[in-house]
């Protein structure tokens, strides 16, 4: 029986010692490519802070596979930071700092208006769509840089057809996820789209289909209805 407990708690410390080297191979790998580990002095309290996070982790993805979590987590190179230093840290590249840093600089201002790099006023209305106005605003003066044209870019386009790239139409989005959007199936004009502040169909094949008989204007339905 004793012989029997000793192999048992033996066993046990193996286990243990084999998760613990593993544990800092993996974290060992992690600070090696991690660059939030540059400049901190407390090896040993970034490992723990790592480690409750790589915890946390774990217990959330076994909860997602029984079904109890509809999401799943990994590691990233924020793995040793506390969610106090990582907003801190946000907040030291702010728009407010850059915009503070600017006001010490001696230079000339510049107004893309007077350039012809802006289209017309837009008017958004009652939805949240800034993030696509943001976005089409930024192509529409990158392609008169790069062709001279000004074109205006339709916003409707996106708020209607790119949810499925992690946008939500007049409940706001980020413009990184529209870029994606637009990189993958470019952009309709404001003309040829034109914006009504709500969230509709994404019907692109109304721009590019001339619907002439009652079949055509069934396939017209059904794309709609696929692209919602």
């Amino acid at each position: 029986m004793q012989l029997c407990n000793a192999l048992v708690l033996l066993v046990q410390q193996a286990s243990f010692l084999l998760k613990a080297s593993t544990c800092s191979l993996i974290y060992s790998s992690f600070s090696f490519v991690c660059f939030s580990c540059v400049n901190h002095q407390d090896d040993m309290e970034r490992r723990a802070i790592w480690e409750e996070n790589k915890q946390l982790i774990e217990d959330n993805n076994r909860r997602f596979l029984m079904g109890m979590k509809s999401f799943s987590m990994a590691m990233n190179r924020y793995g040793d930071l506390v969610r106090s230093i990582f907003v801190k840290r946000g907040k030291e590249v702010s728009a407010r700092r850059l915009r503070n840093n600017a006001r010490h600089l001696d230079g000339y201002a510049v107004d893309y208006r007077n350039m012809g790099f802006v289209t017309e006023v837009k008017d958004q209305g009652f939805c949240g769509s800034c993030w696509a106005f943001s976005t089409t605003g930024a192509i529409e003066a990158q392609l008169y840089k790069k062709t001279g044209q000004l074109i205006s870019l339709s916003e409707q386009n996106l708020v209607d057809c790119s949810k499925s790239f992690g946008t939500y139409g007049c409940s706001g989005a980020w413009m990184a996820n529209a870029y994606d959007y637009v990189v993958s199936n470019g952009l309709e004009s404001s003309n040829t789209y034109p914006y009504t502040s709500v969230v509709g169909l994404c019907c692109l094949i109304l721009h590019h289909k001339k619907v002439n008989n009652s079949a055509d204007m069934l396939r017209f339905t059904l794309q709609c209805i696929c692209n919602v």
